[in-house]
């Protein structure tokens, strides 16, 4: 049984490892380096269909499929081939067929694309579930909607951003320590401002926040305060807690002994 390990022969026969991979791209090493005539493939199904048949009753099993085609299905949800194992058999040139392991029925040959295989229109269905879309409807093109425009003002300082967090505690939503220089007993309001507010620059500040810390990212300006103000051309929204809070312009300060707590 082949593992998850891809070996090679050099020039001398002696056998090296090229690094980590699946069995179905060890087979189709082995195939190039050996310039086999084809290369089979061995799976839990009998070829390449239409669509999941598990799903589709009515799915039908392809005789043939060009590389381009497998790849853009296997990269989009079928779970019969590897993208990756396929392009390395486009990079190489190896025509390989997927067939069951069970029974010695015809499976799906892989190749080149054939004259004949440009007379059809779609060639399958393939269904990702692990993915969502979100649509935003509706949003103004005007600058500031998109993205709002806040301005923080502290201790005589102003610092633009399109998104502020405001913390007393060094965590924030779970265990991401934004605010990993706050002290609940220095009177101060540790605050991040965040100069974009897209999901991609979200993630890249999650990503700096996990490694380094805010103070890690040097976009991002990270500043302790007794009290401040965040203004913005137009309204925007303040959540307090998953909450809704309110409206700029809103100021925040430290009220000394503001909460009071009994401990049986």
């Amino acid at each position: 049984m082949l593992q998850h390990q891809s070996w090679t022969l050099s020039g001398e026969g002696d056998p090296r490892k090229i690094g980590s991979c699946s069995p179905a791209e060890i087979r189709k090493t082995l195939a190039a380096v050996l310039k086999a005539a084809r290369c089979e493939i061995y799976t839990d199904v009998d070829g390449v269909y239409t669509a999941d048949p598990r799903m589709e009753p009515k799915a039908r099993k392809m005789g043939e499929i060009s590389y381009d085609e497998m790849l853009e299905l296997a990269s989009t949800g079928a779970k019969v081939m590897q993208a990756r194992s396929v392009e390395f058999a486009k990079k190489f040139g190896v025509v390989f067929e997927v067939r069951s392991s069970f029974h010695r029925t015809r499976g799906t040959m892989v190749k080149a694309e054939a004259r004949s295989m440009e007379r059809v229109v779609v060639r399958g269905v393939s269904l990702e579930k692990n993915q969502a879309k979100v649509t935003l409807a509706g949003v103004a093109d005007r600058p500031g909607v998109a993205a709002p425009h806040l301005r923080v003002k502290a201790e005589g300082q102003e610092f633009p951003g399109a998104m502020v967090l405001i913390g007393n505690g060094r965590h924030y939503g779970g265990p991401f320590r934004f605010f990993p220089k706050a002290d609940m007993a220095d009177g101060k309001l540790d605050v991040c401002i965040f100069p974009k507010s897209g999901p991609l620059d979200l993630l890249w500040y999650l990503q700096g926040v996990l490694i380094g810390g805010p103070e890690s990212l040097p976009e991002v300006k990270y500043l302790q305060t007794p009290a401040l103000t965040v203004e913005a051309n137009e309204k925007v929204a303040l959540e307090v807690d998953g909450e809704y809070g309110g409206e700029t312009p809103v100021t925040f300060r430290l009220e000394k002994k503001g909460v009071e707590v009994i401990v049986p």
